[in-house]
């Protein structure tokens, strides 16, 4: 995890604790996060491999139920979102979120919205519960999940929060329940390519 993640924390710890504006989020941000993920999903995964990690070991089966029911997981986690955030703006100032160039291309929106849903997913649900829940409890896995995910979206600024930990719960709650990893995949990419889509030109 460490390796898969490692960086994004460290980047996004420095950016919540600065305080200042986050950089932009432009075409070519969207490319180097792509090739990053690619490079790093690719050497992980070998390196799991040599280990005895198959893709069914983390649920990692595609069928057309799993991808619809990866839509029916988006729609829950939006209405999850809005009644937290809704709780949590009576007690906490707004605050801002990562700022998105205009004209953004319609293929690198795509193109992200796939590997970084495939990426998270795989590492923070699929291969951290799995790992974590034969030494530990269930109950603890999720909340590991939940943490890390929530460390490296910290650069979103305290929005992170009523966003990102109903988010990690629902997603690791399925996981955990169901061991199938293809749904989470699914939803994680609609919702990038939801939030990056109005930004297209």
């Amino acid at each position: 995890m460490l390796g898969a993640f490692g960086m994004f924390v460290m980047s996004s710890l420095t950016a919540a604790f600065d305080g200042g504006p986050s950089s932009p989020l432009t075409n070519d941000a969207l490319l180097d996060l792509v090739a990053y993920e690619a490079v790093l999903l690719a050497m992980l995964g070998i390196f799991l491999s040599l280990r005895g990690w198959r893709p069914a070991d983390v649920g990692l089966s595609p069928t057309l139920k799993d991808t619809a029911i990866g839509g029916v997981i988006v729609l829950a986690d939006y209405m999850v979102y809005i009644v937290a955030w809704s709780i949590y703006s009576q007690f906490a100032a707004a605050g801002g979120n990562l700022p998105i160039s205009a004209g953004l291309q319609a293929s690198n929106v795509v193109l992200l919205s796939l590997v970084n849903g495939f990426f998270e997913e795989l590492f923070v649900c699929g291969y951290l519960i799995t790992a974590v829940k034969k030494r530990r409890s269930v109950v603890f896995a999720i909340n590991v999940s939940v943490a890390i995910r929530l460390a490296y979206h910290l650069y979103q600024g305290p929005i992170a929060v009523p966003s990102i930990v109903p988010m990690g719960l629902i997603f690791g709650y399925w996981f955990a329940k169901t061991g199938r990893l293809w749904p989470l995949v699914v939803a994680h990419a609609l919702m990038d390519f939801l939030a990056l889509w109005p930004h297209v030109e």
